[in-house]
């Protein structure tokens, strides 16, 4: 959906997104459904999205998850407004994910488009 094919009302928009792995060993992953700046955390068990890490690790002795921070906003917000969300979400992000076990890697990038 564009801003132009955008029925007008809130809207809820994707901030960052990417995947979130640790060791099959592990227990799953628990994460919050909100972070402290007010923007959802959404997170689903996926098979991995590529066969080896950059040092050779086979993919297939993790277990990873598809992140997803958005935030819903009372209509369709100017392209700064985003920016500086996504900016507020990871710094909220940030401590969430230092704070997790040993052996949790993530990878996440700005995504700035209509959830």
């Amino acid at each position: 959906m564009t801003r132009e094919e955008h029925p007008g009302g809130s809207i809820a928009m994707k901030l960052l997104q990417g995947y979130v792995w640790h060791p099959l060993e592990h227990a799953s992953l628990e994460l919050p459904g909100m972070l402290t700046d007010g923007s959802s955390l959404v997170y689903d068990e996926v098979r991995a999205p590529f066969a080896f890490f950059d040092d050779g690790t086979y993919t297939g002795t993790q277990r990873f998850y598809q992140l997803t921070v958005l935030r819903v906003f009372p209509e369709w917000p100017e392209n700064n407004a985003m920016a500086a969300a996504a900016l507020e979400a990871s710094e909220a992000l940030a401590p969430v994910l230092e704070a997790t076990p040993a052996g949790v890697g993530w990878s996440l990038t700005e995504d700035l488009r209509p959830a």
